[in-house]
């Protein structure tokens, strides 16, 4: 494989690397938005883990600040379908989406969807700065690590 890469041409590497990187956002979004219905199933105990957490460490090797994160974004994501199905179809990244979610609203969910879509994260870092945070939060920390039964 790496042989192969090596061999394309400039446009041809530019593209692999577009196409790997809108490929990597879908799936890091299936993966993350699976997590979180994983956990509001609370399957964990199904699968010989006391929490989704331990789960992820031992079963896909994530550390546990990593499987932490992914599962805070994707639990508060659940609240937002717009722009949950726009990180779905790779049009929103992962950071993007992270930086969203701490102002997110149901209120404003179409308004800041929008401005992301227009924008570098760069600029739209530019754009909600000095902007309210949501408060609402997820669920705390405890919650992720709490027996499921």
């Amino acid at each position: 494989m790496l042989a192969t890469i090596t061999e394309l041409d400039d446009t041809d590497l530019t593209a692999t690397i577009h196409d790997s990187h809108h490929s990597l956002s879908r799936h890091r979004a299936r993966f993350i938005l699976g997590l979180a219905e994983f956990h509001a199933r609370q399957l964990a105990g199904n699968h010989g883990s006391p929490n989704t957490v331990a789960w992820l460490t031992r079963h896909h090797d994530l550390a546990r600040r990593t499987a932490f994160e992914y599962l805070g974004v994707g639990t508060k994501l659940r609240r937002f379908r717009l722009v949950a199905h726009s990180f779905l179809t790779g049009d929103l990244s992962y950071s993007k989406v992270r930086l969203l979610l701490r102002h997110l609203t149901e209120a404003n969910e179409d308004e800041l969807l929008n401005l992301a879509l227009r924008h570098t994260l760069a600029e739209l870092e530019q754009a909600l700065a000095g902007r309210a945070r949501s408060r609402g939060r997820s669920a705390p920390v405890k919650a992720f690590l709490m027996d499921q039964r």
